[in-house]
């Protein structure tokens, strides 16, 4: 089982290494901060259709950190 882990880990770390500079500095601040990131994204109040707009608007100005939060709000809408 921990072996399974570790391949996880590694399989995730190799991807996030992939991303441009930026958005990993997006994936590192949302790891150290889950529980922030929780609390903001956890009941969005926007609608699936809203966050499409506000994730195409967050990919177009490159901003990170804001596109990671909205597909996490997604994410937590769907579920």
């Amino acid at each position: 089982m921990d072996q399974d882990k570790n391949e996880e880990i590694d399989a995730l770390l190799e991807k996030i290494s992939k991303l441009p500079e930026e958005a990993q500095s997006a994936v590192i601040w949302a790891i150290r901060h889950w529980e922030l990131v929780e609390l903001l994204c956890k009941e969005p109040e926007a609608t699936n259709e809203e966050l499409e707009e506000m994730k195409a608007e967050a990919k177009k100005k490159k901003d990170h950190l804001l596109f990671l939060l909205l597909c996490t709000a997604q994410i937590f809408n769907e579920h």
